[in-house]
């Protein structure tokens, strides 16, 4: 995509048309609400480079510890219920 220019309008969308030096093609068009939804998507995925990489180490951690979080939950849960507590008092009689 890049090397581009840039063609900017004074309007409320803050609307951008990128063309391409090398061809002179239309490559592509950003607007603010656009660029509010490539910001979401990049935190989304995790990917603070090239935003398509879903891949990467930071979001295999930060799923790890989900699992683990729910994993500890049910554990927690399971220990600490009263339904439960009551079927092993049954078991061991």
């Amino acid at each position: 995509m890049l090397p581009a220019y840039v063609i900017s309008y004074q309007e409320p969308n803050n609307l951008k048309v990128y063309i391409s030096v090398n061809d002179g093609k239309l490559q592509t068009i950003r607007h603010r609400d656009w660029r509010w939804f490539d910001f979401l998507w990049m935190t989304h995925t995790m990917d603070y480079e090239g935003r398509d990489n879903m891949n990467n180490i930071v979001l295999r951690v930060f799923s790890l510890l989900g699992l683990i979080t729910v994993l500890s939950g049910f554990l927690l849960w399971y220990i600490s219920s009263p339904t439960i507590r009551k079927i092993w008092k049954k078991i061991k009689k």
